[in-house]
């Protein structure tokens, strides 16, 4: 996170002082030891130009949590955005928080508005409206029917249009290894076509705003699981819901349940098991009422 924080930072400051504009594209589930000159030769070869680093996700390392720290600097307990889904105390089950509305802290993109800039979001997880009433100058929320080329081409538009910020998502390989889990010919195929594309369009990009500054990042990646547990057995009367995401997941107890009867079942059937009060704090999670 504290990596999140200094790159809105640096963008923050590039914006300011410089007036250049600054692309963010974010790869859904394209991790760090994906990006290699094997799978990615062209953007392998264009990032020894730059600057290339790796960090860890935020937990869980899931989509929508992972964007809201890229997005706010902060860790999920104080931007709110814990998890894919989470039970809300104030509003109830929140089946998709990746909803302007739900995020608790301000997002880059509306830090750059209020300062006078001209930005653009296309797909950002939470950037589905105005946020706090301030809205960027160019917003289209996510659509699945969006595909890469298309997202890149409305980035170009925004930045002949004077954009001086621009963000967007785009999704990487996200569903490759979902379906064929990472490291299949599917997962593969998909880091090609991406670094065929970004390949060709950033040099275009480059050629025609001299002065851009780019930001390749991704929110999660992805690893093979060895085991499964089925959940629900271990849920009791306690349990509201439970939720899933990647290889942890929350249950959601009935107001003034005891916990501890289900931390055993849990921890009987080999898992890690803790009340919100006793996460770990590098978890950095036990401070949101959202948190299971």
């Amino acid at each position: 996170m504290r990596n999140a924080a200094i790159l809105i930072l640096c963008i923050l400051w590039t914006l300011g002082a410089f007036a250049q504009p600054v692309v963010v594209l974010s790869f859904d589930a394209l991790a760090a030891d994906a990006f290699t000159e094997a799978t990615m030769p062209r953007l392998w070869a264009l990032s020894r130009m730059g600057l290339r680093g790796r960090v860890l996700p935020p937990s869980p390392s899931t989509t929508f949590n992972g964007h809201a720290t890229h997005a706010t600097g902060c860790w999920p307990e104080h931007h709110g955005i814990v998890a894919n889904a989470y039970l809300d105390p104030a509003t109830g089950w929140v089946r998709h928080a990746a909803v302007a509305e739900q995020l608790l802290r301000e997002p880059l993109w509306v830090a750059a508005t209020r300062s006078g800039k001209r930005t653009a979001v296309f797909g950002w997880p939470c950037a589905t409206g105005p946020w706090q009433g301030v809205r960027p100058w160019r917003l289209r929320p996510f659509d699945p029917k969006d595909r890469q080329a298309f997202t890149l081409r409305a980035v170009s538009r925004a930045l002949d249009e004077g954009a001086v910020l621009v963000m967007a998502y785009l999704p990487g390989v996200d569903e490759a290894g979902h379906r064929h889990g990472p490291g299949s010919r599917a997962w593969r195929a998909e880091l090609a076509r991406i670094d065929t594309a970004l390949g060709a369009w950033i040099p275009q990009a480059q050629a025609r705003h001299r002065n851009l500054r780019l930001v390749l990042t991704a929110d999660h990646g992805m690893a093979a699981p060895v085991r499964r547990i089925d959940l629900a057995p271990l849920a009791g009367p306690e349990t509201l819901r439970i939720q899933a995401h990647g290889l942890s997941a929350s249950f959601h107890l009935r107001p003034g349940s005891d916990p501890g009867p289900l931390l055993a079942r849990c921890r009987a059937a080999g898992l890690e098991a803790w009340s919100r009060s006793e996460l770990p704090r590098a978890l950095h999670l036990s401070g949101s009422p959202r948190t299971g």
